[in-house]
């Protein structure tokens, strides 16, 4: 697009939609349509869009969720924006005022208002277009702007997040449940980059109501992430073969970190955190060094089933590639077969629920999906040594001192 049609462009899209914009050609700004306000834009967006080496691209302040998006046209950039994800409200308003320079008066904080408004998917979806009717390329946003990059990583914690949060508060349970036990198999499977696309194509397609808030915001925050944080390393990581005494700490490390943030963003990115650093251990102690990825898939299989009675046809369908193959590779790059693997996994398992649990042995041996009782206990002395029964009295003595 020539520089003309790239000024008669921006000028139309201000006119038309309200949308308040910045455009340059070279360092010297040619535009500016954001209110009588705001006359430039915050020195940190401007410093950011001539940083910037690739377009479009996008930033959100962390104090302010003020919204800027960045693209190029032939010798143009433009910076788009202040955009809000809903109506800006006093706290917003004020460190919005901070960060600009611009007043902070009644007629400032009306116009703010009178902008349209764009949750954030809807702002990607803004991007898109824009891009595409400036260059003619055609993005999907959502892969353009990966989950490598910080600000990605803090927006995703930020919808995902309060996605938790608004399904935890909601009245009903119908989402609650199914979201929670998704989330909870997600971190359980082991695999981060699954972990990842699964929280933010919640954020993206499904809509939960938003949750009552209790007197204190940040109160309820807290209680929420906590109760997270042990129903992932109860309900995920230990089922999933992570040693009980390590979960247990993650979760006292977690605890504490939230009590100590100062507010719900804090919250949300250390929820974000948690998950993602829960799904990598799980991952980690799901393989060793020096298997193939075919091996590799077999343990992130176990690990994710730890509960189920695991078959080999299964195993070898998900791998995709034949039992005779998989069975034969499991034991030359192990040295165990894969039977002799699913029941060690269980096991360890096994050990934490009897050293952290008052759980019968019926109930353990049923929960791990053993045939029976018997044949549990047969197969814990043959690996340990000692009894289970035995075992429990041992450590929970040893617990007491």
């Amino acid at each position: 697009m020539k520089n003309k049609d790239t000024l008669t462009h921006c000028r139309l899209l201000h006119e038309s939609f309200g949308l308040p914009l910045f455009l340059y050609q070279g360092k010297e700004m040619i535009l500016s349509a954001a209110g009588p306000y705001l006359e430039e834009p915050p020195l940190w967006v401007k410093e950011e869009l001539f940083r910037l080496e690739r377009f479009p691209h996008y930033s959100i302040s962390s104090k302010s969720a003020a919204q800027f998006a960045f693209f190029s046209s032939g010798s143009c950039k433009i910076i788009l924006g202040p955009l809000f994800p809903k109506v800006v409200d006093e706290k917003s308003f004020r460190e919005f005022s901070l960060e600009t320079g611009s007043p902070s008066d009644e007629p400032h904080l009306q116009y703010l208002c009178q902008i349209p408004r764009f949750d954030f998917h809807k702002f990607l979806a803004l991007i898109s277009y824009l891009h595409f009717s400036l260059t003619g390329e055609s993005i999907d946003p959502y892969e353009r702007f990966s989950f490598k990059g910080s600000k990605v990583n803090e927006e995703v914690s930020s919808i995902e997040g309060r996605q938790v949060f608004a399904i935890r508060e909601a009245d009903g349970v119908h989402g609650t449940y199914f979201f929670e036990r998704q989330l909870l198999d997600r971190v359980k499977e082991g695999n981060p980059e699954r972990l990842k696309s699964f929280l933010f194509d919640s954020a993206k397609n499904t809509k939960l109501p938003e949750g009552k808030l209790a007197d204190s915001p940040l109160r309820q925050a807290k209680n929420l992430m906590i109760g997270l944080a042990n129903s992932v390393g109860k309900e995920a990581a230990i089922p999933a073969g992570m040693d009980i005494e390590e979960a247990y700490r993650l979760i006292d490390i977690y605890t504490q970190q939230c009590e100590r943030a100062a507010n719900i963003d804090e919250i949300k990115l250390l929820q974000f955190s948690m998950l993602l650093d829960f799904c990598e251990r799980i991952h980690q102690s799901n393989i060793t060094a020096n298997v193939s990825k075919e091996v590799a898939m077999v343990m992130d299989y176990i690990g994710a089933h730890i509960q189920e009675k695991i078959l080999l046809s299964a195993i070898a369908e998900n791998v995709n590639r034949s039992k005779s193959f998989l069975t034969s590779r499991f034991k030359s790059e192990t040295g165990i077969s894969i039977n002799s693997y699913i029941t060690k996994k269980k096991l360890e398992v096994a050990k934490g629920l009897l050293r952290h649990t008052d759980q019968t042995l019926v109930y353990i041996a049923e929960y791990l999906s053993f045939s029976s009782q018997g044949y549990f206990q047969n197969c814990f002395k043959k690996e340990f040594g000692i009894t289970p029964a035995k075992y429990r009295r041992q450590k929970q003595a040893f617990s007491r001192f």
